[in-house]
């Protein structure tokens, strides 16, 4: 059973979505390999890249504007990058040792995991684009849009 705060945590259809199928999917697995392999290799080796190309992106645009987001980013990167990530494929190597069994679930938890993100991300997207063809026609936004994942700050 999923925790009664989990409805509250996005307006966002998408996020709910990716929680649902990948992060409550994982951690209910109960197999510390399958959630260390989900998250080390799912997250925590994406992150970085996606970060960098999101900063580079930033600074082509407006950079005095995302400041405060790009010290956000860039931190993420390199803590991801050069600690978090390093560590936690450590971590599914010891948890899976030398079982075949073990190695196969945490690939399907990879493989399920870069699924799920690539299918929230393209989501988003989508989200934005509505968006703003609302509001290029000047139409109000429903209440589920990604502006409350983003936040209505830029530099936050």
């Amino acid at each position: 059973m999923l925790h009664p705060l989990y409805a509250e945590l996005s307006e966002t259809e998408s996020v709910r979505v990716f929680m649902r199928s990948h992060v409550f999917a994982a951690a209910q697995s109960r197999k510390p390999h399958v959630i260390a392999a989900s998250f080390a290799y799912g997250r925590e080796d994406v992150i970085p890249e996606m970060f960098r190309l999101l900063v580079g992106q930033l600074c082509r645009h407006a950079p005095d504007e995302w400041t405060t987001f790009r010290y956000y980013l860039e931190r993420h990167i390199t803590s991801d990058a050069d600690e978090h990530g390093p560590l936690a494929r450590e971590l599914v190597a010891r948890l899976c040792g030398d079982s075949a069994l073990r190695w196969r679930e945490a690939e399907a938890a990879v493989d399920h995991a870069l699924i799920a993100r690539l299918a929230l991300w393209d989501a988003i997207v989508s989200e934005i684009k509505d968006e703003r063809a609302r509001s290029s026609r000047g139409q109000t936004p429903p209440t589920s849009t990604v502006r409350p994942v983003l936040g209505s700050r830029r530099d936050v």
